[in-house]
């Protein structure tokens, strides 16, 4: 049989009342705000001993660090892949038309490029000074598929990337009204859908910011390309692919 040795002030029934050991020993553990003096005559003696009586004194409650754009991002792929592989074999399953299985496979490997390109920014461009951090993820809504930026010590943004992800195999669309993927036209126009947007409000200013970025040439804007790597059925990194060739004279509406 074990015991629990805790370590905690001894108790001293000579020079101590039984409330100031109490006290001693909630310090000793770590409990915030508790009395200097154990004079119950004292309003903040009196009231917290109350509490302590109600069981409302405790140790602080640990703050659960919020996730990183890059962490959210990672996990809302890893959920959108499983369902669509779910659903794949369902269909499988089911014996549903080629159409219908190719639309979930084609989903699969959207998440997969968004995993490729995800890991391919946070690899290279890593290291100091400074390392480029995800600031738009994967996620419903209007807009390019993930913009990492890097920052100087200030937190002022000195550098931009626009990045296309891609999955295995997968090339840059074109004949688009707004322009070829990945154009300027094309980037131009996916980030006026983030700056309008009225349904995810939360794109807005992004996308209004490296508009502005592109206008007055600073912060540089880089635009990338990244198709994933996979091996054995398994995501490990990215490549990139080739940016289009600009066409002059290019209206879109």
């Amino acid at each position: 049989m074990s015991s629990l040795v805790m370590d905690t002030p001894l108790y001293d029934p000579v020079n101590q009342s039984c409330l100031t050991h109490v006290f001693d020993v909630l310090k000793a553990g770590g409990i915030e705000n508790v009395p200097d003096n154990s004079d119950i005559e004292d309003r903040k003696v009196l009231l917290f001993t109350k509490k302590l009586m109600k069981g409302k004194i405790g140790p602080p409650e640990k703050k659960v660090p919020e996730k990183t754009t890059l962490e959210k991002h990672v996990e809302a792929v890893a959920d959108y892949k499983k369902r669509y592989e779910d659903r794949l074999a369902e269909s499988i399953d089911n014996g549903d038309s080629k159409r219908r299985q190719g639309a979930f496979k084609a989903k699969i490997t959207e998440a997969k490029g968004e995993l490729g390109a995800s890991m391919y920014m946070e690899k290279e461009f890593s290291d100091p000074p400074p390392p480029a951090k995800m600031e738009m993820g994967f996620g419903p809504g209007p807009g390019v598929d993930q913009v990492w930026a890097k920052r100087d010590e200030n937190g002022k943004v000195i550098e931009y990337f626009v990045v296309e992800a891609k999955g295995p195999g997968a090339k840059l669309l074109t004949g688009a009204k707004k322009g070829d993927q990945m154009t300027d036209p094309w980037v131009k126009k996916s980030l006026e859908s983030m700056e309008n947007s009225k349904k995810y409000k939360e794109k807005n200013q992004l996308g209004e910011d490296i508009l502005d970025a592109i206008e007055n040439k600073k912060p540089k804007v880089t635009k990338l390309v990244i198709e994933a790597n996979e091996v054995n059925g398994k995501i490990v990194g990215g490549k990139l692919q080739t940016l289009p060739k600009e066409k002059k004279n290019v209206k879109t509406k």
